[in-house]
């Protein structure tokens, strides 16, 4: 039964890992991010996008590698409850 239980372990973990692995692979395939995706559609419409604009949508879409992540609350009320539960023993500074 032992035997059994650390075979059927062992292959979840190698399932898992190539599953991984081909998941990787697939996200990574194709070239550039969202943005320049989004640009590309946007200029075969016929629709000129400058230099600003395609920062502005990177800072919108959160394509910075350092400001990846988004989350928005349904009000500021909510923001603080959510802040101060998910970040309760830190200082913070509130950004001007």
């Amino acid at each position: 039964m032992l035997k059994l239980l650390l075979y059927r372990l062992a292959y979840m973990a190698i399932t898992l890992l190539l599953v991984s692995i081909v998941t990787f692979v697939i996200i990574q395939l194709p070239p550039g991010d969202f943005v320049d995706a989004y640009i590309s559609r946007m200029s075969a419409n016929g629709s000129a996008v400058s230099a600003e604009e395609a920062q502005s949508l990177r800072k919108l879409y959160g394509s910075n590698v350092g400001e990846n992540a988004l989350h928005g609350s349904d009000s500021p009320e909510t923001a603080k409850g959510e802040i101060a539960y998910f970040f309760a023993g830190y200082e913070l500074s509130p950004l001007g």
